[in-house]
């Protein structure tokens, strides 16, 4: 009954055993999307911030120097 036991605690802890890692894989790749999407933010943040610039910089010129041009469309 002893040699059971034993067996059967084994298999016990092999299964346990194959949770665990099974759970550690799960949580490296929760790891490495976290990782991809701080590493995608930083990249958007730093490339957004020039683009969101020129943006802001055209919209602050039209208000400070709108077009003044006076055009009659009736007479071309």
């Amino acid at each position: 009954m002893h040699r059971g036991m034993t067996k059967e605690r084994l298999l016990d802890l092999q299964r346990t055993v194959d949770t665990l890692q099974g759970r550690v894989q799960e949580m490296q790749w929760e790891l490495r999307q976290a990782e991809r999407r701080s590493t995608e933010r930083w990249w958007r943040n730093l490339l957004g911030v020039r683009q969101g610039d020129a943006f802001m910089s055209a919209c602050c010129n039209r208000r400070v120097r709108p077009n003044m041009k006076v055009v009659d469309y009736a007479g071309t």
